[in-house]
């Protein structure tokens, strides 16, 4: 997903990696945390030219924790 921010000035973007083998487990770390900008170059090589330049370009990228739960009906 992407939005300008600041009159277009800045983008804003945000990607997911699904780690489906978590689930389940304790989480005790930090909910945010700086990440490796080759890390995250790496999980998008082959996509859109687009999303690459994007990827590629990010100075800061953050990693934060969202978690999910079951339906408790």
């Amino acid at each position: 997903m992407v939005y300008l921010i600041s009159h277009g000035h800045f983008i804003n973007f945000v990607t997911f990696e699904m780690c489906p083998h978590k689930e389940g487990m304790h989480f005790g770390g930090p909910w945010v945390t700086n990440v490796d900008p080759l890390y995250v170059t790496s999980l998008f090589q082959g996509w859109e030219k687009d999303v690459c330049e994007l990827i590629q370009v990010h100075q800061q990228p953050l990693d934060e924790k969202h978690l999910h739960s079951q339906c408790l009906l």
